[in-house]
């Protein structure tokens, strides 16, 4: 019986695949890298999807015209992934929002949150960075897990990394035309004198490229890392193992 493996969304972003060693021990020892900026962040897009949720797309998101955003944090489960493995791999996770346009196919939005640095105010760099990270929730969609292989990743007895986030009940089919990320950028804190923060943003909106070739060709390589038989070395610039490793050497 062949091990199952679950991909994270975020893993399927450049970030996601910097380290092997830390792609590794995410994929096969739950190894979770957080930090203060990303819990700040993710905070900050909380309060972002809720005032989103069920509002007209025109009103919030101009770029795609008129609709509405029909779902927050839905959970999205793939069927397996067409990847040369010995190991079978699906993509889970929470996408932020959904739109169904006029159209009647939907949108898939990602929320982004950054500091104001000029780079980070360029939407094609948005877009290349996080593009597949998109993708990987327009690919759930339009294509997802069925009830057997659902089945298979709860009851199979040989999934290997968590399962959080991996929606039991399948969902139907629907088409996605659009993909986009939604990013604020934080220019500004300050305190008022309630001490309560404010948050001075720009918003940049970067239009998605649907490109599932890509999203499958990022899948392989993690696939790839994933059924190594131990970790791989770090990479060179890997702030995280460094800081790992040198909270060991104090400890010892």
């Amino acid at each position: 019986m062949s091990k199952i493996y679950k991909i994270k969304p975020s893993s399927l972003s450049k970030y996601g695949i910097e380290c092997p060693h830390c792609l590794w021990m995410g994929m096969n020892a739950n190894w979770n890298q957080k930090s203060l900026n990303l819990s700040m962040y993710g905070t900050l897009s909380r309060h972002i999807e809720n005032k989103i949720q069920g509002q007209a797309t025109e009103k919030y998101l101009p770029e795609l015209g008129k609709g509405k955003v029909v779902e927050t944090g839905g959970g999205v489960c793939s069927g397996k992934l067409p990847l040369d493995s010995k190991a079978d791999f699906y993509i889970a996770g929470n996408f932020d929002h959904l739109a169904e346009l006029s159209d009647g196919t939907y949108a898939i939005i990602d929320d982004k949150t950054s500091s104001a640095n000029p780079v980070n105010l360029l939407a094609e760099k948005q877009s290349e960075t996080y593009a597949s990270q998109v993708n990987a929730y327009a690919y759930c969609l339009e294509k997802p897990a069925k009830e057997d292989w659902i089945h298979e990743i709860f009851k199979g007895g040989n999934h290997v990394n968590s399962l959080r986030m991996v929606p039991k009940i399948p969902r139907k089919k629907i088409k996605v035309s659009r993909l986009g990320l939604n990013n604020f950028a934080i220019s500004k804190v300050e305190m008022t004198k309630g001490e309560v923060f404010k948050f001075s943003t720009k918003r940049v909106w970067a239009e998605v490229k649907k490109n599932y070739r890509a999203l499958l060709d990022l899948a392989q390589q993690i696939a790839d890392v994933a059924v190594e038989e131990a970790p791989p070395p770090s990479s060179d610039d890997c702030r995280f193992c460094k800081d790992f490793n040198a909270h060991k050497e104090f400890k010892q």
